[in-house]
């Protein structure tokens, strides 16, 4: 239970940082396409 939790706010932090960092990838990618 306590290990699912755990898992849980993980998985949620990375998504959150993902998220977070998509527009940088994306502004990066464009940059080099140039």
């Amino acid at each position: 239970m306590v290990k699912r939790l755990i898992v849980g706010a993980l998985f949620v932090g990375v998504g959150a940082l993902v998220v977070q960092s998509i527009p940088d990838i994306r502004r990066y990618l464009r940059i080099r396409k140039m």
